[in-house]
């Protein structure tokens, strides 16, 4: 929808229970230079009503964009957020600009994403942490076949101090957060499962695109800055490793590179038993075990 050549932008910020975040992302999102068509935030039930926070209607954003508050009656994870959310934006948008309520982007971030988008269908700027440190999860090639190795991705830009790249490149793999969708991409492949609730579900549609041709964009000539720092690996220590090693499944059953698809996952669940194990995390293991089961027969 191009007005006067210049592209409509639907934002979607997905948020749970992190009012503080949330205030610093749309303090952020104030000092875009780049005209907004429209701002859909997603509550995703928080235990406080998004809509009595009036400083973001308060806020003057560039293009004066309607502003919408959507409370989920359940939360649905980051997955049923950016799934419902962009099924909201994307037919009266020409590109839907993804985040969580943790990261803060420059003032002119959304300009140089829609400047580098050129052929690819979605584009991230790299991650930072406080530190200057790219810590982006993005990766040049994701590869499944490889059944004992922790890690699917290679390449990744992780712990890289931001002189030593810059510019554009292809990767193989994003996350929602930050990401700059041409929403034709949704009208040709559909929309980012809603079902994961947390965990992989960047990873499944990375794997889409790839297979529909597609090609993923990740930019150095602006970044976004994390407020914190995930460890990668506690994902696999706590209440989300349910949902990250049933997911995991899920993905190998649905893309099956080969006949031996589940042999990966296994050892993947393995390892972190292990791990648990060591550490006397016992419960642990029973979250493991039931993803196990659900990512094989469900």
């Amino acid at each position: 929808m191009l007005l006067n050549n210049t592209p409509s932008i639907g934002i979607l910020v997905v948020t749970y229970n992190r009012k503080k975040l949330l205030t610093e992302l749309i303090s952020s999102l104030a000092s875009i230079n780049q005209p907004i068509n429209e701002i859909l935030i997603y509550d995703n039930c928080s235990d406080y009503p998004i809509s009595e926070l009036n400083f973001i209607k308060e806020i003057k954003f560039c293009g004066n964009p309607k502003i919408n508050i959507f409370r989920s009656e359940l939360n649905t994870g980051g997955s049923g957020g950016f799934s419902n959310g962009i099924k909201m934006l994307y037919s009266n948008n020409d590109f839907v600009w993804t985040m969580d309520d943790d990261i803060t982007f420059p003032k002119d971030s959304l300009k140089i994403l829609l400047e580098e988008i050129g052929d690819f269908s979605v584009i991230s700027p790299a991650k930072i942490n406080k530190a200057e440190e790219i810590i982006d999860v993005a990766s040049s090639k994701v590869d499944l076949n490889r059944p004992f190795f922790i890690s699917h991705k290679k390449d990744l830009f992780y712990k890289t101090k931001n002189s030593s790249f810059k510019g554009t490149f292809k990767v193989e793999s994003f996350s929602f957060e930050g990401a700059l969708f041409k929403s034709s991409i949704f009208k040709e492949i559909d929309l980012p499962v809603d079902n994961y609730f947390i965990c992989h579900d960047d990873l499944e549609y990375s794997l889409r695109i790839k297979k529909n041709a597609k090609i993923i964009g990740l930019t150095t000539k602006t970044l976004c800055t994390r407020e914190f720092e995930i460890d990668r690996f506690s994902t696999f220590s706590g209440w989300k490793s349910f949902y990250a090693i049933r997911n995991y499944f899920w993905i190998h059953k649905k893309y099956k590179y080969s006949k031996f698809w589940y042999l990966r996952p296994i050892f993947f669940s393995f390892v972190f038993i292990i791990i648990s194990l060591i550490k006397g995390e016992f419960t642990n293991i029973k979250r493991i075990i039931k993803g196990i089961k659900k990512g094989i027969f469900q």
